[in-house]
């Protein structure tokens, strides 16, 4: 017994699978990191109206560089409040004007949930563009 039978020949097949691997996660990884700093979280000051009887947030003080980025059917998140007595809602970009820049979102949740903030109420609105934009009606 001369242990022959057990000796290898070369490289095991097992470091493709590793390297495969690895090469793959730092693909994702980098690829990820890449998404999020181009298209980035943004948050600006709001204002609730009521327009045709749909309630909208006017954002007039949009970041100009982050308007660049943001179109219609883009996901948002509306801020009300202040420590204990916060609301968040949601809504959706229907329009943008990357000119003034300002932007436009009809709110999401249900009417009687919106209806308790009046017309002026000041909110924060913070849009992902990370996401992909939403179909809109």
């Amino acid at each position: 017994m001369s242990g022959e039978g057990n000796k290898r020949g070369g490289l095991a097949s097992g470091w493709i699978l590793v390297t495969g691997v690895l090469l793959l996660c730092i693909t994702g990884t980098g690829l990820t990191w890449w998404n999020y700093s181009r298209q980035v979280f943004s948050t600006a000051c709001g204002v609730m109206q009521s327009e045709g009887g749909v309630r909208i947030v006017l954002v007039s003080d949009y970041p100009a560089d982050a308007a660049k980025v943001i179109e219609s059917g883009h996901q948002a998140r509306i801020t009300i409040g202040r420590g204990d007595n916060i609301a968040v809602l949601k809504g959706v970009v229907v329009s943008v004007n990357a000119a003034i820049p300002a932007v436009g979102i009809r709110l999401l949740d249900d009417s009687a949930r919106c209806s308790k903030y009046a017309d002026g109420t000041r909110c924060a609105v913070t849009i992902d563009t990370t996401v992909p934009p939403i179909m809109t009606k």
